[in-house]
Protein backbone atom coordinates (compact mmCIF):
# COMPACT_ATOMS: atom_id res chain seq x y z
CA UNK A 1 0.00 0.00 0.00
CA UNK A 2 2.98 2.38 1.07
CA UNK A 3 4.58 1.50 -1.85
CA UNK A 4 1.82 2.49 -4.67
CA UNK A 5 1.31 5.54 -2.73
CA UNK A 6 4.51 6.90 -3.26
CA UNK A 7 4.53 5.93 -6.55
CA UNK A 8 1.36 7.98 -7.30
CA UNK A 9 3.04 11.17 -5.34
CA UNK A 10 6.09 10.43 -7.91
CA UNK A 11 4.22 10.37 -10.97
CA UNK A 12 2.07 13.47 -9.84
CA UNK A 13 5.28 15.25 -8.91
CA UNK A 14 7.05 15.18 -11.90
CA UNK A 15 3.50 16.08 -13.59
CA UNK A 16 3.66 19.19 -12.01
CA UNK A 17 7.37 19.62 -12.65
CA UNK A 18 6.68 19.05 -15.81
CA UNK A 19 4.07 21.22 -16.21
CA UNK A 20 5.89 23.96 -14.49
CA UNK A 21 8.62 23.40 -16.99
CA UNK A 22 6.19 23.37 -20.14
CA UNK A 23 5.07 27.00 -18.92
CA UNK A 24 7.95 28.84 -17.83
CA UNK A 25 10.57 26.61 -19.37
CA UNK A 26 13.25 27.07 -16.48
CA UNK A 27 12.00 30.25 -14.94
CA UNK A 28 10.65 30.23 -11.49
CA UNK A 29 8.88 33.43 -11.46
CA UNK A 30 5.77 32.85 -12.71
CA UNK A 31 3.22 31.66 -9.47
CA UNK A 32 -0.05 30.60 -11.43
CA UNK A 33 -1.35 29.27 -15.05
CA UNK A 34 -4.55 28.71 -16.02
CA UNK A 35 -4.63 25.81 -19.09
CA UNK A 36 -7.00 25.47 -21.28
CA UNK A 37 -5.93 23.10 -24.29
CA UNK A 38 -3.76 20.26 -24.69
CA UNK A 39 -1.98 22.35 -27.25
CA UNK A 40 -0.57 24.68 -24.91
CA UNK A 41 1.78 21.96 -23.30
CA UNK A 42 4.53 20.69 -25.39
CA UNK A 43 3.95 17.27 -26.97
CA UNK A 44 7.09 15.70 -25.33
CA UNK A 45 5.48 17.08 -22.06
CA UNK A 46 1.98 15.50 -22.84
CA UNK A 47 3.35 12.97 -23.70
CA UNK A 48 5.19 12.13 -20.16
CA UNK A 49 1.76 13.44 -18.78
CA UNK A 50 -0.13 10.40 -20.23
CA UNK A 51 -1.31 8.04 -17.36
CA UNK A 52 -1.54 4.43 -17.65
CA UNK A 53 -4.74 3.08 -19.57
CA UNK A 54 -7.27 1.93 -16.85
CA UNK A 55 -8.77 -1.38 -16.76
CA UNK A 56 -11.95 -2.04 -18.43
CA UNK A 57 -15.49 -0.55 -17.19
CA UNK A 58 -18.24 -2.67 -16.31
CA UNK A 59 -20.68 -3.35 -19.50
CA UNK A 60 -24.08 -0.73 -19.19
CA UNK A 61 -27.44 -1.42 -19.29
CA UNK A 62 -28.91 -1.87 -22.60
CA UNK A 63 -30.45 1.22 -23.70
CA UNK A 64 -34.37 1.38 -25.20
CA UNK A 65 -35.12 0.57 -28.25
CA UNK A 66 -35.15 3.24 -31.07
CA UNK A 67 -37.70 4.48 -32.99
CA UNK A 68 -38.35 2.29 -36.21
CA UNK A 69 -36.67 3.65 -39.58
CA UNK A 70 -38.35 4.81 -42.38
CA UNK A 71 -39.06 1.68 -44.80
CA UNK A 72 -36.45 1.57 -47.33
CA UNK A 73 -37.29 1.38 -51.15
CA UNK A 74 -38.53 -1.20 -52.91
CA UNK A 75 -36.33 -4.03 -53.92
CA UNK A 76 -35.97 -5.45 -57.61
CA UNK A 77 -38.59 -8.24 -58.22
CA UNK A 78 -36.53 -11.90 -58.30
CA UNK A 79 -37.63 -14.01 -60.50
CA UNK A 80 -36.75 -17.94 -59.90
CA UNK A 81 -36.91 -20.70 -62.25
CA UNK A 82 -40.33 -22.68 -63.46
CA UNK A 83 -41.22 -25.63 -60.88
CA UNK A 84 -41.73 -28.88 -62.15
CA UNK A 85 -45.48 -29.97 -63.31
CA UNK A 86 -47.77 -30.76 -60.18
CA UNK A 87 -49.00 -34.61 -60.27
CA UNK A 88 -52.17 -34.83 -61.39
CA UNK A 89 -55.06 -34.45 -59.21
CA UNK A 90 -57.58 -36.91 -57.91
CA UNK A 91 -60.89 -37.45 -60.40
CA UNK A 92 -63.56 -34.85 -58.79
CA UNK A 93 -66.82 -35.91 -57.71
CA UNK A 94 -69.79 -36.98 -60.21
CA UNK A 95 -71.89 -33.65 -60.56
CA UNK A 96 -75.26 -33.84 -60.00
CA UNK A 97 -78.05 -34.78 -62.28
CA UNK A 98 -79.19 -31.72 -65.01
CA UNK A 99 -82.48 -30.93 -64.97
CA UNK A 100 -84.78 -31.59 -67.77
CA UNK A 101 -84.83 -29.22 -70.69
CA UNK A 102 -87.54 -27.34 -72.49
CA UNK A 103 -89.30 -29.88 -74.91
CA UNK A 104 -87.54 -28.93 -78.53
CA UNK A 105 -90.27 -27.81 -81.25
CA UNK A 106 -92.65 -29.80 -83.34
CA UNK A 107 -90.61 -31.35 -86.38
CA UNK A 108 -88.27 -30.44 -88.18
CA UNK A 109 -88.35 -28.98 -91.27
CA UNK A 110 -89.04 -31.25 -94.50
CA UNK A 111 -85.71 -32.88 -96.11
CA UNK A 112 -84.94 -32.16 -100.41
CA UNK A 113 -86.34 -34.71 -102.56
CA UNK A 114 -83.81 -37.22 -102.92
CA UNK A 115 -82.31 -37.70 -106.47
CA UNK A 116 -83.38 -40.28 -108.38
CA UNK A 117 -82.30 -44.42 -107.72
CA UNK A 118 -80.48 -46.18 -110.71
CA UNK A 119 -82.28 -48.87 -111.90
CA UNK A 120 -84.48 -49.73 -114.94
CA UNK A 121 -86.30 -52.98 -115.21
CA UNK A 122 -85.57 -54.09 -119.14
CA UNK A 123 -86.71 -58.22 -118.34
CA UNK A 124 -85.13 -60.99 -119.85
CA UNK A 125 -81.51 -60.38 -120.77
CA UNK A 126 -81.38 -59.92 -125.19
CA UNK A 127 -77.99 -60.28 -126.54
CA UNK A 128 -79.21 -58.53 -129.64
CA UNK A 129 -80.26 -55.53 -127.05
CA UNK A 130 -77.97 -52.67 -126.16
CA UNK A 131 -78.51 -51.73 -122.78
CA UNK A 132 -77.63 -48.35 -120.70
CA UNK A 133 -75.99 -47.79 -117.15
CA UNK A 134 -78.27 -48.40 -114.57
CA UNK A 135 -80.80 -50.83 -116.57
CA UNK A 136 -82.06 -53.93 -114.74
CA UNK A 137 -82.36 -57.60 -116.47
CA UNK A 138 -83.13 -61.28 -115.76
CA UNK A 139 -81.01 -64.27 -116.68
CA UNK A 140 -81.41 -67.81 -115.41
CA UNK A 141 -83.12 -66.61 -112.09
CA UNK A 142 -81.13 -64.24 -110.94
CA UNK A 143 -80.95 -60.05 -111.93
CA UNK A 144 -78.53 -58.18 -112.80
CA UNK A 145 -77.48 -54.75 -113.31
CA UNK A 146 -75.75 -52.70 -116.47
CA UNK A 147 -72.06 -51.00 -115.26
CA UNK A 148 -71.91 -49.51 -118.42
CA UNK A 149 -73.80 -47.82 -121.49
CA UNK A 150 -73.74 -49.59 -125.16
CA UNK A 151 -73.82 -52.99 -123.23
CA UNK A 152 -74.28 -55.21 -125.82
CA UNK A 153 -73.75 -58.83 -126.52
CA UNK A 154 -72.26 -59.53 -122.83
CA UNK A 155 -73.75 -62.23 -121.11
CA UNK A 156 -74.35 -60.93 -117.66
CA UNK A 157 -74.02 -64.26 -115.87
CA UNK A 158 -69.83 -64.14 -117.67
CA UNK A 159 -69.11 -60.33 -117.83
CA UNK A 160 -68.42 -59.10 -115.00
CA UNK A 161 -67.27 -55.91 -116.37
CA UNK A 162 -70.37 -55.23 -118.01
CA UNK A 163 -72.55 -56.78 -115.14
CA UNK A 164 -72.92 -57.07 -111.80
CA UNK A 165 -75.01 -59.20 -109.97
CA UNK A 166 -78.44 -57.64 -108.20
CA UNK A 167 -80.45 -60.27 -106.85
CA UNK A 168 -79.36 -64.54 -106.83
CA UNK A 169 -82.04 -67.00 -107.96
CA UNK A 170 -83.38 -68.83 -104.66
CA UNK A 171 -82.92 -71.79 -104.14
CA UNK A 172 -85.66 -74.46 -104.72
CA UNK A 173 -88.59 -75.19 -102.21
CA UNK A 174 -88.91 -78.85 -100.76
CA UNK A 175 -91.62 -80.98 -102.36
CA UNK A 176 -95.14 -80.13 -100.97
CA UNK A 177 -97.04 -82.66 -99.32
CA UNK A 178 -99.56 -84.73 -101.51
CA UNK A 179 -102.98 -83.90 -101.71
CA UNK A 180 -105.81 -85.89 -100.33
CA UNK A 181 -107.60 -87.72 -103.27
CA UNK A 182 -110.61 -85.74 -104.20
CA UNK A 183 -113.98 -87.41 -104.77
CA UNK A 184 -114.93 -89.57 -108.34
CA UNK A 185 -116.85 -87.40 -110.75
CA UNK A 186 -119.63 -87.78 -112.95
CA UNK A 187 -119.38 -90.27 -115.88
CA UNK A 188 -117.67 -87.68 -118.66
CA UNK A 189 -118.33 -88.27 -122.51
CA UNK A 190 -115.11 -88.35 -124.65
CA UNK A 191 -111.86 -89.12 -122.40
CA UNK A 192 -109.10 -86.95 -122.65
CA UNK A 193 -109.17 -82.88 -124.32
CA UNK A 194 -110.80 -81.71 -127.15
CA UNK A 195 -107.64 -80.25 -128.03
CA UNK A 196 -104.21 -79.88 -126.85
CA UNK A 197 -100.23 -78.49 -127.85
CA UNK A 198 -97.25 -77.23 -126.63
CA UNK A 199 -96.33 -73.28 -127.56
CA UNK A 200 -92.92 -72.66 -127.28
CA UNK A 201 -91.19 -69.32 -125.90
CA UNK A 202 -91.68 -67.40 -129.01
CA UNK A 203 -95.29 -68.58 -129.86
CA UNK A 204 -94.78 -71.39 -131.85
CA UNK A 205 -97.48 -73.97 -132.22
CA UNK A 206 -95.93 -77.65 -131.81
CA UNK A 207 -96.01 -80.35 -134.97
CA UNK A 208 -97.96 -83.54 -133.98
CA UNK A 209 -98.47 -85.34 -132.14
CA UNK A 210 -97.23 -82.95 -130.15
CA UNK A 211 -100.53 -80.59 -130.70
CA UNK A 212 -103.94 -82.04 -131.82
CA UNK A 213 -107.03 -79.98 -132.95
CA UNK A 214 -104.58 -76.55 -133.31
CA UNK A 215 -104.70 -77.12 -136.99
CA UNK A 216 -105.28 -73.30 -138.63
CA UNK A 217 -104.48 -72.04 -135.33
CA UNK A 218 -102.60 -68.71 -134.64
CA UNK A 219 -100.66 -67.55 -131.67
CA UNK A 220 -99.17 -63.78 -131.24
CA UNK A 221 -98.33 -61.45 -128.78
CA UNK A 222 -100.37 -58.16 -128.66
CA UNK A 223 -98.55 -55.35 -129.53
CA UNK A 224 -99.75 -51.40 -129.34
CA UNK A 225 -99.28 -47.98 -127.17
CA UNK A 226 -98.70 -48.70 -122.80
CA UNK A 227 -99.51 -46.43 -120.55
CA UNK A 228 -96.87 -43.85 -121.68
CA UNK A 229 -98.05 -43.83 -124.93
CA UNK A 230 -94.88 -45.74 -126.43
CA UNK A 231 -95.94 -48.71 -129.02
CA UNK A 232 -94.55 -51.64 -127.52
CA UNK A 233 -94.75 -55.66 -128.02
CA UNK A 234 -96.16 -57.05 -124.39
CA UNK A 235 -93.80 -59.58 -123.10
CA UNK A 236 -95.74 -63.02 -121.53
CA UNK A 237 -98.73 -62.45 -122.88
CA UNK A 238 -100.16 -65.44 -126.22
CA UNK A 239 -103.24 -64.37 -127.72
CA UNK A 240 -104.48 -67.51 -129.84
CA UNK A 241 -107.07 -67.39 -132.02
CA UNK A 242 -107.99 -69.75 -135.00
CA UNK A 243 -109.53 -72.77 -133.12
CA UNK A 244 -111.65 -75.04 -135.29
CA UNK A 245 -113.61 -75.82 -132.30
CA UNK A 246 -115.43 -73.24 -129.50
CA UNK A 247 -113.15 -73.71 -126.06
CA UNK A 248 -115.19 -74.00 -122.83
CA UNK A 249 -112.84 -74.80 -120.51
CA UNK A 250 -108.74 -74.46 -120.82
CA UNK A 251 -105.55 -75.22 -118.74
CA UNK A 252 -102.33 -73.73 -119.25
CA UNK A 253 -98.94 -75.71 -117.68
CA UNK A 254 -95.51 -74.17 -117.22
CA UNK A 255 -92.53 -76.36 -119.49
CA UNK A 256 -89.90 -75.78 -117.17
CA UNK A 257 -87.74 -76.86 -120.44
CA UNK A 258 -88.04 -73.57 -122.27
CA UNK A 259 -87.72 -70.81 -119.96
CA UNK A 260 -86.58 -67.39 -120.10
CA UNK A 261 -87.02 -66.30 -116.58
CA UNK A 262 -87.92 -68.25 -113.66
CA UNK A 263 -92.19 -67.96 -113.81
CA UNK A 264 -93.55 -68.75 -110.57
CA UNK A 265 -97.38 -68.26 -111.96
CA UNK A 266 -98.86 -68.85 -115.58
CA UNK A 267 -102.92 -68.48 -116.30
CA UNK A 268 -105.24 -69.13 -119.29
CA UNK A 269 -108.63 -67.30 -119.62
CA UNK A 270 -111.49 -67.94 -122.31
CA UNK A 271 -111.34 -64.35 -124.74
CA UNK A 272 -109.26 -61.94 -123.85
CA UNK A 273 -107.28 -61.16 -120.93
CA UNK A 274 -107.04 -58.09 -118.37
CA UNK A 275 -103.45 -58.55 -116.75
CA UNK A 276 -101.65 -56.70 -119.41
CA UNK A 277 -101.15 -53.21 -120.28
CA UNK A 278 -101.72 -54.03 -124.25
CA UNK A 279 -104.71 -56.35 -124.70
CA UNK A 280 -105.21 -58.87 -127.16
CA UNK A 281 -106.42 -58.03 -130.04
CA UNK A 282 -110.81 -58.83 -131.08
CA UNK A 283 -111.20 -62.49 -132.16
CA UNK A 284 -108.88 -63.47 -129.21
CA UNK A 285 -110.17 -66.98 -128.10
CA UNK A 286 -107.82 -68.14 -125.22
CA UNK A 287 -105.18 -65.83 -123.46
CA UNK A 288 -102.11 -67.26 -121.77
CA UNK A 289 -100.26 -64.90 -119.16
CA UNK A 290 -97.14 -66.07 -117.64
CA UNK A 291 -95.70 -64.12 -114.48
CA UNK A 292 -92.42 -63.30 -112.99
CA UNK A 293 -90.96 -62.07 -109.66
CA UNK A 294 -89.16 -58.92 -111.16
CA UNK A 295 -88.00 -55.48 -110.06
CA UNK A 296 -89.12 -52.47 -110.96
CA UNK A 297 -87.42 -49.17 -111.58
CA UNK A 298 -88.21 -48.23 -107.46
CA UNK A 299 -86.26 -51.15 -107.21
CA UNK A 300 -89.34 -53.27 -105.65
CA UNK A 301 -90.19 -56.42 -106.20
CA UNK A 302 -93.23 -56.75 -108.53
CA UNK A 303 -95.17 -59.48 -110.41
CA UNK A 304 -94.37 -59.27 -114.32
CA UNK A 305 -95.19 -60.92 -117.47
CA UNK A 306 -92.06 -62.82 -119.13
CA UNK A 307 -92.21 -65.22 -122.33
CA UNK A 308 -92.61 -68.70 -121.24
CA UNK A 309 -93.00 -71.98 -123.17
CA UNK A 310 -96.06 -73.88 -121.85
CA UNK A 311 -98.65 -76.55 -122.86
CA UNK A 312 -102.44 -75.95 -123.22
CA UNK A 313 -105.49 -78.49 -122.88
CA UNK A 314 -108.68 -77.20 -124.38
CA UNK A 315 -112.32 -78.75 -124.08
Amino acid sequence: MISRTVSAIRHNLVAWLALFVAMGGTSLAASHYIINSTAQIRPSVLKRLHGARGTAGARGATGERGVTGAQGKEGLAGKGEKGEKGATGPEGLKGLKGERGEPGSPGGEKGEKGEKGEGEWKGAYSSGETYSKGQIVSEAGSTYISLQNANKGNTPKSSGAFWSLFSERGEKGATGERGATGEKGPGGGEAGPKAFAHISVSGVIASPPSSHGFEGAAVTQPKGKNKEGKIVTETGVYCISGLSLEPHSVIATLDSNESAETPVSITATLGIGNQSEVPCPAGTQITVEAFALGINSKKEEVFETVNQGFYLEVN
